[in-house]
């Protein structure tokens, strides 16, 4: 889990320092390709989505952040990859 946030707390942080060793560290704790495009895909959207909503002003509107956390504790707990360390 701890190798998954440093990767997506540096494609947050300094997107141009992102190179191939970064993803090497994520296949070497035991992430598949498909596992590391999720991990990028979810990052990117949430960035973006973030930025779009910050800079425009956005406030989630009522039952948004309880949708959320509908779908944190459903089925996101379901993806075990997600939510289950790498030993």
């Amino acid at each position: 889990m701890r190798g998954m946030l440093d990767y997506t707390w540096k494609l947050t942080k300094m997107p141009s320092d992102v190179h191939h060793a970064d993803f090497q560290k994520l296949k070497d704790i035991g992430f598949t390709d498909e596992e590391i495009l999720c991990i990028v895909m979810i990052t990117c959207c949430f960035n973006f989505m973030t930025r779009l909503a910050d800079g425009l002003g956005v406030e989630p509107r009522d039952g948004v952040t309880e949708g959320m956390l509908g779908w944190l504790l459903g089925p996101a707990r379901d993806q075990k990859w997600l939510t289950e360390p790498k030993l």
